[in-house]
């Protein structure tokens, strides 16, 4: 019966709360007493699962005490210690409702950043397309008043003047360019995702055809490719920057780019490798920072965009991108593409 009470008790604490058990508590221990005190006397309770009348009126009575001071004491220890449990002054109680109060006050912090977060970009996607528009208005028309001078003139302009004209329109053009990948690179990790399975031989072909096929490039498939997850769009925006960053700084006539997939417990390993004049390692880092070239911009026209494009997409998917590469060897693009986007952080973020 003892333990029967305690069980019953310890599940009120549980269930109800530390007032409610002890309200439990007594009705417990009451009932206890109420049995010795009243149904006992009354003849309205029988001790025969103990033998009865066997057993001498002495022994009886020092049974019904021990066990009546048994019982109530382990009530009351057991009542009394869940009590203690869910009281405050427990320590350990008091050190879980401290780390609780420190999680949720983190949680909110995080809440609040994440809400500011996207406050910001919200602000800097107007901002740079006001900035765009409002920058490429007056090139425009630097390039046509550069156009309507010419026309106007006619045969009356000398060969440097005209060479000048026409590096100014050179100039607007790169301009308008660089706005545009600045546009393209502020909003590279900031896209909807939509992830599909993705042919990714299918995408290198479409992605290849896109770039205009030059008779000159000949590709190599050095593996099967795999079918993966992910934004179709943005893996595609991936290998044709690769693509064509081998065909521009090459000082080749024959271009070879050698494709290769490799699985991993994680996702996909996959190398773009070009048999151009490769990079110095001290540049290894230096090509994925934005507006960074090897080059200057009036020998390979270049926003310096494209593969700091290509990090943040693949950055953002949970993946790496490096390089492997010499002078004079070519240059080997790796990359790691992950099964799973990394998306706990926003789904933690969500949570709080």
């Amino acid at each position: 019966g003892t333990i029967y009470y305690c069980a019953a008790i310890m599940t009120a604490y549980m269930l109800l709360g530390k007032w409610p058990g002890l309200i439990f508590s007594f009705f417990a221990v009451s009932s206890v007493v109420f049995l010795h005190a009243v149904a006992e006397p009354m003849g309205w309770s029988s001790f025969a699962l103990f033998g009865g009348h066997s057993i001498t009126d002495s022994h009886l009575t020092e049974f019904t005490e021990d066990t009546v001071v048994t019982f109530i004491a382990g009530l009351a220890f057991v009542s009394g210690f869940c009590f203690y449990i869910n009281s405050n002054d427990n320590l350990i109680i008091r050190k879980i409702t401290e780390q609780k109060d420190q999680l949720k006050l983190k949680n909110d912090q995080l809440q609040n950043y994440t809400e500011d977060l996207e406050r910001k970009n919200r602000e800097l996607d107007k901002f740079a397309s006001i900035v765009s528009h409002d920058l490429k208005a007056p090139l425009r028309a630097i390039g046509n008043l550069v156009g309507w001078i010419e026309d106007d003139a006619g045969d009356l302009l000398k060969e440097d003047v005209r060479s000048n004209f026409e590096l100014i329109k050179q100039r607007v053009a790169r301009m308008e360019s660089l706005i545009n990948a600045i546009l393209d690179y502020s909003r590279a990790d900031r896209k909807e995702n939509h992830d599909d399975a993705v042919d990714i031989r299918q995408l290198v072909k479409e992605s290849f055809d896109l770039i205009g096929a030059p008779a000159h490039v000949e590709l190599n498939y050095k593996t099967a490719f795999p079918v993966v997850t992910g934004d179709k769009t943005r893996l595609n925006q991936v290998f044709s920057n690769l693509l064509v960053n081998a065909i521009r700084y090459t000082d080749k006539d024959k271009v070879s780019i050698a494709l290769s997939a490799e699985a991993t417990n994680e996702g996909w390993l996959f190398s773009v490798k070009d048999n151009g004049p490769g990079i110095d390692p001290r540049f290894h880092e230096k090509i994925f920072v934005i507006f960074q070239t090897l080059h200057r911009r009036d020998e390979v026209e270049s926003t310096g965009v494209g593969l700091a494009i290509v990090k943040k997409i693949i950055e953002d998917q949970g993946g790496k991108i490096w390089v492997e590469s010499a002078v004079g060897e070519g240059a080997n693009f790796r990359f790691f593409w992950p099964n799973r986007r990394k998306i706990l952080e926003m789904e933690y973020a969500k949570a709080a």
